[in-house]
């Protein structure tokens, strides 16, 4: 077990607000060993040449260091930037004597470029453990992050991936779901957006106790996030159905199989994914004004770094759940050397037996009113 003085946090610019979430709930904890944390200090410096530097203000030798980062979105965002970030943060670590290095990414772009889908084109994903690998050397031994695309990539890596999945706080919100806790689980059913998240929607829909159906997409990828529905694998007639996805990006994927549910005889359309990037597509439409228009109330966690301006804007169709808590549980784990498998699945199973409270987790919108889980 390490020594209490040994725990070291610390975040790149676009993992800070997260970081300092979990930190939050980190000392939050019945057994926290260091009810004092903090966030350490990094001096990130920007050259007017577009380069960049990184200075520590704590001392690190000999100690395990936790490393936070995301991505920043917006008219101003740089992902190229954020990954470089970590790359200097890890390789200062590495030469200021740290004893061991992890990342944690609330979102870990690049995950969806898992394959070649025709020939010469880049496997983006290995290319990123490999790159961030490098930076920590040696000393690199351990990542954090939420809900990989594929389980498989996690064989890209080869150091421990921990992969944390939001779907116990999808459990508790739809279990407490004005609309839909009092209905008959035979009118529920979870839909996949397309066959690559079949195992995920069956997985949901066995511990939610419903149906499953699946969407066979097309995707055109001569033609950047442009994507066509087929056809419905399952019955979704007179049914609340419920999407999910790991990603909803520009949002075509989801709001094309919305349109195919529909026209299937779906009374109502929810959809659910961990991170919400919602990207403006390429003829200048956000996909927040798709889904506002399509009045498809959409459920995402926090893995993204926004401002709460955002989310007060977003009441009429977005609903959001902290996964802070989960990270602080894998901070925990990876700081004492307990199992995280066995504090991922008692959260699940509170979710299935219905124990802790879904408003712990969302995050509030101003007025309150407008955020808790009601018929509007």
């Amino acid at each position: 077990m390490n020594h209490e003085h040994d725990l070291v946090v610390i975040a790149g610019r676009a993992g800070k607000q997260f970081a300092q979430k979990v930190v939050k709930e980190f000392i939050k904890l019945k057994e926290c060993p260091l009810p004092d944390l903090t966030l350490g200090e990094v001096d990130i410096i920007d050259f007017p040449n577009g380069e960049l530097s990184v200075r520590l203000d704590i001392n690190v030798r000999k100690k395990t260091v936790h490393v936070f980062q995301s991505i920043i979105l917006g008219k101003n965002k740089n992902i190229f930037k954020d990954f470089f970030e970590i790359f200097i943060i890890n390789d200062t670590l590495k030469r200021a004597g740290a004893q061991s290095i992890m990342n944690y990414w609330s979102f870990l772009p690049f995950q969806r470029q898992d394959r070649k889908t025709k020939g010469r084109e880049p496997i983006s994903a290995k290319l990123i453990f490999d790159l961030l690998s490098s930076s920590g050397g040696k000393y690199f031994n351990r990542m954090v992050t939420a809900e990989m695309h594929t389980d498989a990539a996690q064989g890209f890596a080869d150091i421990p991936v921990d992969n944390v999945r939001a779907l116990p706080l999808f459990l508790l919100y739809y279990k407490n779901h004005a609309i839909l806790k009092n209905l008959d689980l035979s009118e529920l059913v979870v839909v996949s957006p397309d066959t690559g998240g079949a195992a995920r929607a069956r997985f949901f829909a066995e511990k939610l106790g419903t149906g499953c159906a699946i969407i066979e997409k097309r995707r055109f990828y001569d033609e950047t996030g442009k994507t066509e529905s087929l056809q419905l694998i399952g019955n979704v007639k007179n049914k609340y159905a419920i999407m999910i996805d790991d990603i909803i990006d520009t949002g075509s994927s989801v709001l094309n199989g919305a349109d195919l549910l529909w026209a299937e005889g779906a009374k109502k359309v929810f959809a659910c994914c961990t991170h919400g990037l919602f990207s403006t597509d390429k003829k200048g439409v956000p996909a927040e004004k798709k889904f506002y228009d399509a009045n498809i109330e959409v459920l995402t966690t926090d893995t993204i770094p926004r401002g709460q301006t955002y989310y007060d804007t977003s009441y009429q169709w977005l609903r959001t759940v902290s996964m802070a808590s989960y990270f602080a549980d894998a901070l925990y784990c990876n700081h004492t050397g307990q199992s995280f498998s066995e504090c991922l699945q008692n959260h699940l199973n509170e979710a299935i037996a219905n124990e802790v409270d879904i408003q712990d987790y969302l995050i509030p919108i101003t007025p309150k009113e407008l955020w808790e889980i009601n018929d509007n």
